[in-house]
């Protein structure tokens, strides 16, 4: 059983000016990359560039897909990314194209040279190989044995601005995150295995990593075929160790029709928990001001499958993912007079639950 983390603001607060100090400290080329005739507004501040400076090693950025549809036994998840580029190894830096799930019996993986990497430094697009994707379109195929082969065309609806709250865009952070689609539609062909998917609108999630430490205990949940319509949610989470003390990370976003939650512990306006039980079951608990949202991730009957993860001798597989789940959804008010008064209740059957592992490399 997972301990209960518990919230202590004036730590949090803390941890942030810590932060913001050692990322002030960073060295920040004003345009490295002029004299490749680019012009770069570096940093830039759309977070669904490519990031990597050109000097920090290690270094890991994925931009990650998620599909989540009646149509397939279990949400799929596409990803592709980058590791070490600055890596004087050869064997610890390279680009790769990633799934898992959609019935797949293990994550299938392909590897590649960094001469086959290419990313916008200014907008999401990145390529691997014969892969690309985009916040429009995602094509490609991977994999032998089980290959996955994709071609969509997305509209996001909706993303989550400054996922990271106060720390932003704040230069020399070890992880970022940004979600990109916090809504999203997919429409296309996905071939997994010996089966094909027709997708018309089916709901669709897009992350994005990056920085030089990829986070090991650490929790993600993305979901979004809701029993109520026009509902997703998206969750990041762990605990940062700050000397004596294990501080929460809990970032947590849920939209609703036209109404978006939004709380994170790094904005000090939070309070928040993860507990987990004997049987297996995950509770996500946060208030923020009159808002209160419980999220319970239960059912998680199908055996994991390695995750993705990242350290200095390149992309590897660790921690754990599941690809289906039941996820129950509690968005509640606090009104003078009745208290707590619940304003959504949602369920979903489709679910990425991402459990990552302690690392040498991981912060938290």
């Amino acid at each position: 059983m997972l301990p209960v983390i518990r919230t202590w603001t004036p730590y949090i607060f803390v941890a942030c000016l810590l932060l913001a100090a050692l990322a002030a400290c960073d060295d920040d080329t004003d345009d490295p990359f002029a004299d490749k005739g680019l012009e770069v507004d570096w940093p830039s501040s759309n977070p669904d560039r490519y990031h990597w400076d050109g000097l920090t090693d290690p270094f890991f950025e994925v931009w990650n897909w998620h599909v989540f549809d009646p149509a397939l036994d279990e949400a799929l998840t596409i990803a592709m990314g980058v590791a070490n580029p600055g890596s004087d190894a050869p064997e610890a830096r390279g680009a790769f194209t990633h799934a898992s799930g959609g019935g797949l019996s293990q994550p299938v993986i392909d590897l590649y040279s960094m001469r086959d990497f290419d990313a916008s430094r200014q907008i999401g697009d990145v390529t691997v190989g014969d892969a690309r994707g985009t916040q429009s379109a995602l094509r490609g195929s991977i994999g032998g044995g089980e290959p996955v082969t994709y071609d969509l065309t997305m509209i996001v609806d909706a993303a989550w601005d400054d996922t990271f709250g106060l720390l932003t865009n704040i230069p020399g952070m070890p992880t970022n995150w940004h979600v990109n689609g916090l809504a999203a539609r997919a429409s296309g062909t996905v071939r997994v295995a010996d089966r094909e998917f027709v997708l018309e609108d089916a709901p669709m999630i897009e992350d994005h990593f990056w920085g030089t430490t990829f986070p090991g205990l650490s929790y993600r949940v993305m979901a979004a075929d809701f029993d109520e319509p026009e509902t997703s949610l998206v969750f990041f989470g762990g605990e940062l160790a700050l000397g004596p003390f294990d501080l929460p990370i809990i970032l947590l976003a849920v939209r609703h029709g036209g109404t978006v939650y939004e709380l994170r512990t790094q904005d000090l306006d939070v309070l928040g928990q993860i507990e987990s039980d004997d049987a297996g079951h995950y509770t996500i608990r946060a208030t923020k001001g009159d808002v209160r949202i419980e999220v319970r991730v239960i059912n998680l009957i199908q055996d994991p499958v390695p995750g993705l993860a990242f350290d200095a001798n390149g992309v590897r597989f660790g921690g754990w993912t599941w690809h289906t789940a039941r996820l129950d959804l509690d968005v509640s008010r606090y009104v003078e007079g009745p208290g707590w008064t619940t304003e959504l209740e949602a369920s979903a059957e489709q679910v990425f639950f991402a459990l990552g592992e302690p690392s040498l490399y991981s912060d938290f």
